[in-house]
């Protein structure tokens, strides 16, 4: 029988619902708080089974290269294992988990302002290195989406960066967002990523 543990899905320090969660990252039970109903993240308000979409996609996807050697490496059972081992904190939005049994704060755990290593994309993005830097920060990152290669990082001026790679010289979406911010910004449209490459 699967070990279940009870978590707070947070919305910065605002209890969103109240969630149980397997070894493996997997939702049982969900019990949402009414009172913060406004709360409850966009893609899972519908119903139930939206709400367990949002979860699943919340996690790096297996399918990612490189994902199961970096599993393998840190000693985790899926994504969704690394996810819930690291309280599904995420440069994308401000959702996080918090083990019912403790008091952690926003301020505390957020990586928008906590220095934190994205080990998972720095193996498979270097997979030709073993690189163990969990204790070199309080923090990892395993929740940055999509099929592509890719890290977060911070510079020396505390700026948060993702760094995105590739799988070869035909593999074309990295290419694609690069053309796309170039062609933004000729056009004067100023609400997009801009791409350092």
């Amino acid at each position: 029988m699967k070990r279940v543990a009870e978590y707070f899905l947070m919305h910065k320090d605002i209890r969103v619902c109240l969630i149980d969660i397997d070894e493996n990252g997997n939702i049982g039970s969900v019990r949402r708080n009414e009172a913060a109903a406004a709360h409850f993240p966009l893609g899972g308000q519908m119903n139930n089974m939206k709400f367990h979409e949002w979860w699943r996609d919340r996690a790096i996807p297996k399918t990612r290269h490189g994902a199961k050697n970096a599993l393998q490496k840190l000693g985790y059972t899926s994504t969704n294992s690394a996810l819930v081992n690291n309280l599904a904190l995420s440069l994308s939005d401000c959702y996080w988990i918090m083990p019912r049994e403790t008091e952690l704060s926003w301020a505390e755990v957020n990586l928008f302002a906590n220095d934190f290593v994205d080990t998972f994309g720095e193996i498979t993005l270097n997979s030709d290195y073993v690189i163990d830097l969990r204790n070199k920060t309080r923090f990892d990152c395993a929740t940055s989406q999509g099929e592509l290669q890719k890290k977060w990082c911070i510079d020396k001026n505390g700026r948060r960066f993702l760094i995105k790679g590739n799988y070869g010289d035909s593999y074309q979406q990295s290419l694609n967002e690069i053309f796309a911010a170039k062609l933004h910004k000729k056009q004067g449209y100023n609400n997009y990523t801009n791409s350092l490459a």
